[in-house]
């Protein structure tokens, strides 16, 4: 899949970097989906995941081996990859409330900060439920 074009040019990339977690990687994929901004691309970084329901998915091997608890290496293929002028993460154990996007977009479109934060909220849920 890594080679999907979009037909549009992304408003916003969310990078996700994941390794062996298909569990949790859906639940963040199905959380992106249902985002009431839709204008994104959404780019999945690791080994041995895929799932191609969306055009707005693009996996990316990463090529070198696994480093445990290095996420920053994905994120950063990523960051090399990203086909707009925005950027998100959202880790494979993470999932975004359904405006994130559009609050994220709306402030960084704005050009008045380079960087936009939002609060987060933890909720214990176990692994991969």
């Amino acid at each position: 899949m890594e080679g999907t074009i979009l037909k549009y040019k992304p408003k916003i990339t969310i990078i996700t970097p994941t390794y062996y977690r298909p569990d949790l990687l859906k639940r963040t994929i199905v959380s992106i989906q249902n985002q009431t901004f839709k204008e994104y691309e959404h780019l999945i970084v690791g080994d041995h995941c895929d799932w191609a329901e969306d055009s707005r998915i693009r996996f990316i091997q990463n090529p070198n081996p696994h480093v445990k608890n290095v996420g920053s290496v994905g994120k950063n293929i990523g960051y090399s990859k990203a086909m707009s002028n925005y950027i998100c993460y959202c880790d494979d154990d993470n999932v975004y409330l359904p405006n994130h996007l559009e609050v994220m977009y709306n402030e960084l479109s704005k050009g008045i900060y380079d960087i936009v934060y939002t609060k987060y909220y933890h909720v214990p849920m176990g692994k991969g439920d």
